[in-house]
């Protein structure tokens, strides 16, 4: 069997959800010839879809070598490391995407990605200039509005995680919230309401809590 009709049926497996057969005859035609990107790209994809993000980084890293200049594989690469738990090569491969000229259409998501990554390690200043960045191609989703809540409020609120230990999740609004302030009812309003600000899209709203918390949402800057 060609390379070509190896990678139809590949896709035709991944169409179908058929992640395991698409994986095995992806992995066919990079025996066929391994010159090419695509049979890596494919199972890649496959390896992702059956929640094997660390094989599926193996696969994207190779088919990044192959093809060095296609900013859409390091897209993937970018998106499997994220799944891996690997921020910092998460921003590498997400720049070199953009740097590649990867689709416009995966432009506002690697933001996005980007985004959580800066929030995670509590640099909200970026993190707020990248979900604009995102805006300017996907428009204001509902995860933009979710995630520009969170770091004004915790940003003005002085919440930083540098020790994760001390910190944990909101059940609702998925915020990182200090365990020492969780129990104090600042903070239980501070996050009840990033909950109802988030459910009404009501940013502005947020000010009546910044003023509480004696800050203001005009001091966070959306400029590099």
């Amino acid at each position: 069997m060609n390379y070509e009709k190896l990678i139809s049926d590949v896709n035709l497996a991944f169409a179908g959800n058929q992640f395991e057969v698409s994986l095995k005859k992806a992995q066919e035609a990079i025996n066929k010839d391994d010159s090419k990107a695509e049979g890596y790209v494919c199972a890649g994809k496959a390896a992702l879809s059956l929640g094997s993000a660390e094989m599926a980084e193996h696969y994207f890293k190779t088919a990044t070598e192959k093809d060095k200049n296609n900013g859409n594989i390091f897209f993937l690469l970018g998106y499997a490391q994220a799944m891996s738990g690997h921020s910092s090569k998460t921003v590498q491969s997400l720049t070199r995407a953009l740097e590649s000229n990867c689709d416009t259409s995966v432009k506002g998501q690697i933001y996005k990605m980007i985004s959580m990554i800066n929030t995670e390690q509590g640099d909200y200043g970026n993190a707020l200039t990248n979900l604009s960045q995102a805006e300017d191609y996907i428009g204001l989703d509902y995860e933009i509005l979710q995630q520009r809540a969170v770091c004004l409020l915790l940003c003005s609120a002085g919440l930083y995680p540098h020790d994760k230990r001390t910190f944990k999740r909101c059940g609702r609004c998925r915020i990182c919230i200090s365990e020492r302030t969780c129990r104090g009812s600042r903070q239980n309003r501070l996050c009840g309401n990033t909950c109802q600000y988030i459910r009404s899209g009501n940013v502005g709203g947020m000010d009546n809590d910044l003023s509480y918390l004696g800050a203001d949402s005009s001091n966070v800057s959306y400029q590099i």
